[in-house]
């Protein structure tokens, strides 16, 4: 849809709304009206002129956009000229940001995106609209890094711990996801009872039935310790050697965000996917 208004006069700033309508009974009858378009006429020799398009600087620009569920993330968008107008600036560089699902997550107007805490998943698309109306869409993906759809790297995994991301994916996310959002807990070890019929913690706090199932379910088949620690929850098959030395193969989650800067950069730690990490380490018997 095109419109000019000719009535204009140069350096002054005008504001539209676009409304769609019906004709009833020879009368015209308005739909919803769009948001405002504001604009200013100038001349052809003006130093600043209305925005021609909404851009990421390159510098911020990522083939992708993830948040993570309760997570928020910093978008960066420029108003901007045509690109052959290098002389020019444009009048009025604010733009005002939207979301396509308030219900997945949310934008403030610095560009910041939150996603919600209703544990929804899916694409939202951010906008960042220019004041003339000029836009640019950003479609962000909204994850739970517990509960990933699949782990693309786990075949550095030994065959003790391989049923976890197998047979006891479910279980081993659920696991994940709890002591992420539902329990926040600092430093807790989790081991089965010496009849080995329940589970026991330490220091002893009270588990969701579920996921004190889930715990017993695993670590009986597999004979897995777990922990909560420093924002990570880590799974250890321990291997004995005769010597007294032990080998540890540990599955590493992220369960809280700064955590992750700990093994992202290590030598020693094969990431499986976001959030998820696999490391081995020797014991010696020092007696």
């Amino acid at each position: 849809m095109n419109y000019t208004d000719k009535k204009v006069k140069a350096g002054k700033k005008y504001t539209y709304e676009i409304a769609p309508y019906t004709e009833v009974k020879g009368k015209k009858v308005l739909g919803v009206k769009s948001y405002k378009i504001r604009v200013k006429a100038t001349k052809r020799n003006a130093k600043k002129i209305n925005p021609a398009r909404v851009v990421i600087p390159d510098f911020y620009y990522e083939d992708n956009y993830y948040v993570g569920l309760y997570e928020s993330i910093k978008l960066h968008a420029k108003a901007r000229v045509n690109k052959g107008l290098k002389k020019k600036k444009v009048y009025n560089s604010n733009l005002v940001w939207s979301s396509s699902d308030e219900s997945l997550a949310t934008v403030d107007q610095k560009g910041v995106v939150t996603a919600n805490d209703n544990r929804k998943t899916g694409i939202v698309y951010i906008t960042a609209r220019a004041v003339n109306g000029v836009k640019k869409v950003i479609k962000v993906d909204v994850m739970n890094y517990y509960n990933p759809v699949k782990f693309k790297n786990y075949k550095v995994v030994p065959e003790e711990l391989a049923p976890l991301f197998g047979k006891y994916k479910n279980e081993m996310c659920d696991i994940a996801t709890y002591f992420a959002f539902d329990n926040k807990i600092s430093n807790v070890k989790i081991d089965l009872e010496e009849d080995g019929l329940s589970v026991k913690t330490q220091p002893e706090i009270e588990l969701n039935e579920k996921i004190e199932k889930s715990l017993y379910t695993v670590m009986n088949d597999l004979c897995l310790h777990f922990e909560i620690k420093d924002g990570y929850l880590k799974v250890t098959y321990n291997d004995y050697f005769s010597d007294g030395s032990i080998f540890k193969y540990n599955i590493i989650c992220c369960i809280d965000k700064a955590s992750e800067e700990k093994f992202k950069y290590q030598i020693g730690y094969a990431k499986l996917c976001e959030r998820w990490y696999y490391s081995e380490e020797r014991k010696y018997n020092t007696e």
